[in-house]
């Protein structure tokens, strides 16, 4: 299965367990890294409204699961609304020295986005 099949596979389900997606991503880029060392850069792109509800939901315990994680991913942020807890978004990416950004909504997404990107 491609990432795309993948990607497009998945469905919200109103719970937002951001520890266990981190998680996975991790587990499947250290296996990725087995067959294929040194052959793509080791980030990951976390899109979310920063509201964890099910799950590890402490900003403080939370960064020290991100930072007992095995591997230098870096993991990047981006916050949809006005609404999203930035904070706790930038409490993953700082433990994992990444940039966390806030999309709103008055303005267009993949603008704002693709801004973002470029830096």
């Amino acid at each position: 299965m491609d990432d795309i099949q993948f990607i497009s596979g998945l469905e919200a389900n109103g719970g937002t367990n951001l520890w266990i997606a981190i998680k996975e991503c991790y587990d499947m880029l250290r296996q990725h890294e087995e067959s294929h060392p040194n052959s793509f850069a080791s980030m990951v792109f976390l899109m979310t409204d920063g509201r964890p509800t099910v799950g590890a939901q402490d900003p403080s315990y939370f960064s020290y699961k991100i930072r007992s994680l095995k591997g230098d991913h870096v993991i990047h942020a981006v916050a949809f609304g006005s609404g999203s807890d930035f904070a706790f978004i930038q409490h993953i990416t700082n433990s994992r020295h990444g940039i966390s950004r806030r999309i709103y909504e008055d303005a267009d997404a993949y603008i704002q986005i693709a801004g973002n990107i470029s830096e």
